[in-house]
């Protein structure tokens, strides 16, 4: 199988740049035409950076890193689908739970960018 996308030392093809499009759909300025990619070959996407959500849930993080060294600070499930930033949490004191009472008394805790349901939100302001 061939991919395209990555760099040619490791047998992959770049990408071709700015070629015409076939979709209404909207894409990116840089997107390849991929309408007559032939079959068995694989198009790997160039790396686009986090959601809005996930910004934004590492900022709060980050923040809270910042102002509250002393205080435990948990985040319910992992923050984002990213094994890299997970682990560089980890190192910094982050502690990632799977429920609220995984979470110590007085400790500050983040929700995911995934958010959660009303009824956990609820169960967290009561303690």
């Amino acid at each position: 199988m061939t991919t395209v996308g990555k760099n040619s030392a490791q047998g992959i093809v770049p990408a071709p740049m700015n070629s015409p499009r076939t979709t209404t759909a909207p894409v990116a300025s840089d997107a390849p035409d991929v309408s007559d990619l032939p079959a068995g070959q694989l198009l790997l996407a160039p790396v686009r950076g986090f959601c809005g959500g996930v910004r934004r849930a590492l900022e709060i993080v980050e923040q809270l890193l910042n102002e509250n060294a002393q205080r435990p600070l948990c985040v319910y499930h992992e923050i984002v689908h990213n094994n890299f930033v997970v682990k560089q949490l980890e190192k910094r004191g982050v502690r990632f739970v799977q429920s609220l009472g995984e979470v110590p008394d007085g400790a500050c805790l983040v929700w995911s960018a995934h958010g959660v349901e009303p009824a956990l939100e609820d169960a967290a302001r009561q303690r």
